[in-house]
């Protein structure tokens, strides 16, 4: 009779016990090894051996429910807890440095009411208050970023999507299901990117700007080398900071000149430091005598306003005394300051200039454009060498670094860019102004490169770090124009349409002097540093070139 049958004719509980018993018999049979062959005495041996060591304690293959941990003293807690608290308030200190906040007072009362946040505690002033917006927005943000790390790392993972997907590829076979229920974006929009072969002229002058760059960057560093390198020379470059302050503490007006009939829009001093180029919305561009204003030359040629002015970097220093100026008819013109005439036009842009520069060799012009472009010319022949796009907005700011390596732009859109002149690569991109960018100007140590804008501030970009290392908030309007001093750089001069000009320290950023004199609420549209940094000339919408200088010079 079969098994089966045997089963059938037992009653359940017999059963039950009858299965029972054959599953404990198969489960001992599965734990019982067969007696090793004698052959396999040495893995015999080897086995007993490491039954031995994990005996011993020298091996440990079982995982351990409980791990010791020692705990630590609550001094050690403490100091790891102030550890924290200390690294967490330097970061929000630095982040409230670079915070853009409102200017204007009642902005920054309704700001901090939406906050939820008191609009003045006992005894703040207007800059405390608006230190503590900067700081309680800084703060908050560190919050929510560490909100979101913490959720990030409970939050489950993310279901699979095939890598071709992340690539912006089309989604495999089996695959669009899943991905669209784990939310996967779109497919990236693929961007063309476009070469423009070079010309001949260009690929010159790119190794012209290269072999000057580098003899120039290394005579500066062996300069800057040689003024810190002993006790009494870094002495000597403190004392001759500290004349200048004080020269800029005590700025006055020194003269003031009616400088056409509509207002002016842009000045400069020479390389020289005595003639000052003032170009109005006149189409004329007008040279002065900076110690009393008298006219020196009238240069006609434009058809429309006038909007940037460059002086050649040996302007009075050689035969070479040569004025760039740009307008709104989208040319841009150079001058010889002795006969009036012009040498040169500059044509091609699509759109009307801003603001034109020198590259420091002279041999080199660039200017910036309402056409998006900023483009490079052989200041000699008059050939367009370079178009540069890159911009999404209208470009208005430009300036060369002192090696003449970069390029600073800044657009409309408040977007700064910094170009490799050597390779025409753009290098950094320099994000941070909510609004337009209006004017740039590289410092003279080659690292810092200041823009203005029309969200009331001043930003101070390192291209080291490639961050901005300072936000001074200038102005109660838009920023017309910053200079540095170009023979030192330890001042910089900021122009605004709050009808004011200032003048900052480089070291500490600390104001030094607000220059107020311009008539009633007229715009301040330009100002400049002369080379020996004991005058400073400024224009305005109210028709005027002042020259500032300290009083004992009266």
């Amino acid at each position: 009779m079969s098994e089966d049958a045997d089963m059938k004719d037992k009653p359940e509980g017999a059963k039950a016990k009858e299965a029972e018993a054959k599953e404990t018999e198969a489960k001992n049979g599965d734990d019982k090894m067969p007696p090793p062959a004698n052959g396999d005495k040495s893995a015999s041996s080897g086995s007993d051996a490491i039954k031995a060591a994990v005996k011993a304690g020298n091996i440990n293959i079982h995982q351990q429910e409980h791990t010791e941990i020692m705990d630590l003293s609550e001094e050690s807690k403490e100091a790891q807890q102030e550890h924290a608290r200390l690294l967490k308030q330097v970061e929000a200190e630095r982040r409230a440095r670079t915070m853009v906040v409102p200017t204007k007072t009642e902005d920054v009362a309704n700001k901090l009411r939406q906050l939820g946040q008191p609009v003045r505690l006992f005894s703040e002033n207007v800059a405390d208050i608006r230190e503590r917006l900067r700081r309680f927005i800084a703060a908050s943000e560190m919050e929510d970023e560490e909100a979101e790390k913490i959720e990030g790392m409970v939050a489950p993972k993310p279901s699979f999507v095939p890598r071709k997907m992340q690539m912006g590829g089309e989604p495999a076979a089996g695959a669009a299901g899943a991905a669209g229920a784990a939310g996967a974006p779109p497919a990236a929009k693929k961007v063309d990117v476009v070469y423009t072969p070079a010309s001949d002229a260009l690929l010159e002058a790119r190794a012209a700007i290269a072999t000057m760059s580098f003899g120039r960057a290394k005579s500066r560093l062996a300069g800057a080398k040689r003024r810190r390198g002993t006790p009494e020379e870094a002495s000597a470059v403190d004392r001759r900071a500290v004349e200048t302050f004080s020269t800029m503490k005590n700025l006055a007006i020194n003269s003031s000149q009616f400088g056409d009939d509509r207002p002016l829009s842009a000045i400069q001093v020479s390389p020289d430091g005595g003639t000052v180029a003032s170009g109005s919305w006149t189409c004329l561009v007008k040279l002065w005598d900076i110690e009393n204003l008298e006219m020196r030359k009238v240069l006609r040629g434009h058809s429309e306003r006038v909007t940037g002015i460059a002086w050649h970097p040996e302007a009075y220093s050689s035969d070479k005394t040569l004025l760039a100026t740009g307008a709104a008819d989208k040319t841009a013109k150079l001058w010889d300051c002795h006969t009036g005439e012009c040498v040169q036009t500059f044509q091609g842009h699509a759109g009307r200039l801003a603001r034109v520069g020198f590259h420091p060799s002279g041999r080199y012009l660039g200017t910036a454009s309402f056409d998006h472009t900023w483009r490079l010319w052989d200041a000699e022949t008059g050939e367009e060498l370079l178009l540069q796009d890159g911009h999404h907005k209208e470009v208005y700011g430009i300036s060369f670094q002192v090696d003449g390596a970069l390029v600073a732009t800044g657009d409309l859109g408040g977007v700064g860019r910094v170009w490799d002149l050597r390779s025409g690569k753009s290098v950094w991109t320099m994000e941070g102004h909510v609004k337009r960018i209006t004017c740039m100007d590289f410092s003279p140590c080659a690292y810092e490169v200041a823009s203005g804008s029309d969200d009331h501030t001043v930003r101070v970009w390192d291209i080291r770090k490639q961050r901005c290392c300072y936000t001074l908030p200038a102005h109660s309007a838009l920023v017309a124009d910053v200079r540095y001093s170009r023979t030192s750089g330890e001042v910089l001069v900021s122009a605004s349409f709050d009808s004011t000009a200032k003048v900052w320290s480089t070291r500490d950023w600390s104001l030094l002097r607000t220059l107020s004199g311009h008539e009633g609420k007229a715009s301040v549209t330009g100002c400049d540093v002369s080379p020996d940094e004991r005058k400073i000339a400024t224009c305005s919408f109210d028709r005027t070139v002042k020259v500032w200088a300290h009083q004992d010079e009266f």
